[in-house]
């Protein structure tokens, strides 16, 4: 009987501790934030992970939640006051991150139960051996094809394609505006 009062006052405490939490504390939900929540546009596919990871990125990062990801927090021990909310948090952020994939890559991943992990498999899967990434890239770079964009449109998704390269291969330097056009 004094078991049950106790872990009844411990729940009472963990919920009295999650209705008090910060709105800059990373463990603070906020009410938009659920688990169907859809976090970035373009949902991650087995060719984009580049630009998906870094939309994600800057969409945790807004709401205060990169550090899950990142390792900055770590998972509390079960019975601290912490571990409750820090579950929903992370269920949320696995929910979100789920949402973000192809049907496809979405089933891969579908028993994982930690968001760090989930994203450091993500980065394991798709962020690996770029080489084939990198050499299509360069190609598209050095061997243009405008067809019947206009030039803001062109030169906009050369950008676009040299800015992925640079973060595959970051050793690359940025060429002059001759290099680029040739």
């Amino acid at each position: 009987m004094a078991e049950v009062q106790q872990n009844q006052a411990a729940n009472a405490q963990n919920q009295v501790e999650s209705s008090e939490i910060k709105t800059d504390n990373p463990l603070y939900l906020h009410s938009s934030d659920h688990s169907s929540l859809v976090l970035v546009s373009e949902v991650l596919t087995e060719s984009n992970y580049i630009s998906w990871s870094r939309a994600m990125m800057i969409a945790l990062e807004v709401r205060d939640k990169l550090c899950f990801v990142n390792g900055e927090i770590e998972t509390p021990a079960i019975d601290h006051v912490t571990y409750k909310q820090w579950r929903k948090v992370n269920s949320t952020l696995i929910s979100s991150m789920m949402n973000a994939m192809s049907r496809d890559i979405g089933r891969d991943f579908m028993f994982s139960d930690n968001a760090r992990d989930l994203w450091n498999e993500i980065k394991e899967r798709f962020g690996g051996s770029n080489g084939p990434r990198v050499f299509e890239l360069r190609r598209s770079i050095y061997t243009p094809k405008q067809g019947g964009d206009t030039v803001h449109i062109f030169f906009n998704k050369i950008k676009r394609l040299w800015d992925e390269l640079v973060v595959l291969k970051p050793e690359t330097t940025v060429v002059n505006n001759e290099e680029m056009m040739m």
